[in-house]
């Protein structure tokens, strides 16, 4: 998708990058970027979706929105979320408090304190059990649990909801080119099966991206980077 949003005045539109001229008039209150064909605008109060031509597809009537992800979006009705396909027909109704978008296949969501998760049905796949949660990323979550005796501590569960990983990382991000960035003091990376394949040894670090990470030790009061 060759346009991207901006501003002019107090209003939203898109320009073309290669022509460089306005290709949707500013007639919106904040715009998005195009994923998925649609981009998620907002006219007064409600949002809505666009095509490339600047025509709603899905009407600005809803109280919150996220764009398209796995052909479904988010969308919040009534204070409750749910999810719309690209027709604007509801598949999953109006539940949650809280909820994100899909990613391999499965939704966060929350359900009083708890995090779980849902198939594209609306069916809870691994019920809300977690303090903590993320999306699946290269098929597993990061999660998170609070203990009697101590803070949060980060492992991974698959899609069944088992944990593959223990939790017992102070800080901890998603899976990336296989391996994964957790801390108990300093920075190291893990595999798939929990074992570390790059020993714990940096300050600071980065995920994976293309092959390479960024890393960072602190040698008296500067910073060393790599």
């Amino acid at each position: 998708m060759n346009l991207i949003p901006v501003k002019q005045g107090f209003r939203y539109g898109y320009v073309d990058i290669f022509s460089k001229t306005i290709a949707i008039k500013p007639l919106f209150d904040s715009a998005s970027h195009f994923i998925e064909e649609f981009a998620k605008v907002k006219d007064g109060v409600r949002y809505g979706f666009i095509n490339e031509r600047g025509h709603y597809v899905i009407e600005p009537k809803y109280e919150d929105a996220s764009n398209f992800s796995e052909g479904l979006a988010k969308v919040r009705i009534d204070r409750k979320y749910g999810y719309v396909d690209k027709s604007g027909k509801v598949v999953i109704q109006p539940q949650f408090v809280a909820c994100d978008d899909f990613k391999e296949g499965l939704a966060k969501i929350k359900d009083g304190d708890k995090y779980g998760y849902i198939n594209k049905s609306g069916k809870v796949i691994i019920q809300p059990q977690f303090d903590i949660a993320e999306n699946f990323s290269e098929d597993l979550a990061l999660i998170g649990l609070s203990g009697k005796y101590y803070g949060w501590k980060y492992g991974y569960i698959d899609k069944t909801g088992n944990i593959v990983i223990q939790p017992q990382y102070d800080v901890a991000k998603s899976f990336k080119e296989g391996v994964a960035l957790v801390s108990n003091g300093l920075w190291g990376f893990i595999d798939k099966k929990g074992k570390f394949v790059i020993k714990p040894q940096y300050n600071y670090s980065d995920s994976f991206s293309g092959g390479l990470a960024v890393v960072g030790n602190k040698n008296n009061f500067e910073w060393l980077y790599g």
